[in-house]
């Protein structure tokens, strides 16, 4: 999305308003580094979601709300 038009503007601000103030990237980098601490692969908002199985991670229901429902 081009954010020099103010559309663009506009339309990442929303994005950000929705993930709770943070860009999505910044809130992706933040739990990668949770992962790796626990020992994990970093895998949240990826495209290995599409195929998780990890019924216990807690951050499932997140990331898997990232996917289109037709990805599932």
């Amino acid at each position: 999305m081009r954010q020099d038009s103010q559309f663009g503007r506009l339309y990442q601000e929303r994005v950000i308003q929705l993930h709770g103030g943070h860009e999505p990237s910044d809130r992706r980098w933040e739990v990668w580094k949770v992962q790796q601490q626990m020992g994990l692969g970093p895998c949240f908002a990826t495209e290995t979601r599409y195929a998780c199985q990890t019924l216990s991670c807690p951050w499932r229901t997140e990331c898997q709300s990232l996917c289109v429902e037709w990805k599932r």
